[in-house]
């Protein structure tokens, strides 16, 4: 608890000032232990106030952290829930660089289809990204070319199937079913 200040207005010899002036002129003063006392209390409150702020800041530079970590673990948890609600399969090929006793890794994201071809690569990556490979998956059409980058491949499939000299698409549908 802080005790008060005690203050006095000076009244009568001030050097220099006479008459009139000299009774409006009353400064208040302080005693110097009283005046030292409140000041270190005053600077006390705002090392703390400071303190305080720099703390805040610290938490909220973690919160921000926790929050970005948060946003990274729902979109792992939405690939992981995507790989799973398709029957996905994720398959890794290693091939060598050279001489350098070093190897590339690729990945490939495969859904499964009844019409062929049975297995499409959805989606693919050539530098290690398990991410980015179920990523380019997740916003693969319904019914994907046989791969991402070569939709021709899939226009030579159906080209494969077609029955000579119709344009009926059921009997081409009844024809890659084999009926």
């Amino acid at each position: 608890m802080m005790s008060e200040v005690m203050r006095w207005k000076l009244k009568g010899f001030i050097p220099g000032v006479e008459g009139e002036s000299k009774a409006v002129f009353q400064p208040v003063v302080v005693l110097a232990e009283d005046y030292d006392s409140a000041a270190r209390l005053f600077l006390d409150a705002a090392e703390r106030c400071l303190a305080a702020e720099r703390r805040e800041q610290a938490l909220q530079l973690r919160l921000n952290a926790a929050d970005q970590r948060i946003d990274e673990l729902e979109r792992d948890k939405a690939r992981l829930d995507a790989l799973e609600a398709n029957c996905w399969d994720v398959r890794y090929e290693s091939s060598p660089n050279g001489d350098a006793g070093d190897s590339s890794i690729s990945i490939e994201v495969v859904g499964h289809w009844m019409a062929k071809p049975h297995e499409r690569v959805i989606g693919e990556n050539y530098h290690e990204d398990l991410r980015a490979a179920i990523d380019q998956a997740m916003t693969a059409p319904a019914y994907p070319p046989a791969r991402p980058e070569y939709p021709e491949a899939d226009e030579l499939i159906e080209r494969d199937h077609q029955i000579p000299g119709t344009s009926g698409m059921r009997l081409n549908m009844l024809a890659n079913q084999g009926e």
